[in-house]
């Protein structure tokens, strides 16, 4: 399988490359305020991964928004929210 990204924001699409398998891999990406890079992020690993779960950690920008709208319905990708932090801790700092 090869996975097509179109940067429009239009959801992934999964077109029969021939010879081509995607691998039995799942990629997990955490985020944090990463709208302007999550796009590219989940391109470069969706052709040759069957998997790809986003999880959120309470982002303020358009990061969960721009990742609902890459997952179509049925797909094995996920976004997940993440837990709350402890008490004093900053979370991704970077």
């Amino acid at each position: 399988m090869l996975t097509t990204f179109n940067s429009d924001r239009a959801p992934l699409a999964s077109v029969q490359a021939p010879g081509r398998e995607k691998l039995s891999i799942t990629v997990i990406i955490l985020t944090l305020n990463e709208q302007i890079h999550i796009e590219r992020c989940i391109a470069s690993v969706a052709s040759f991964v069957q998997r790809i779960i986003v999880v959120d950690s309470f982002s303020s920008d358009r990061t969960a928004e721009i990742v609902r709208g890459l997952i179509p319905a049925g797909s094995p990708h996920r976004l997940i929210a993440g837990a709350p932090l402890p008490e004093g801790w900053t979370g991704k700092n970077w």
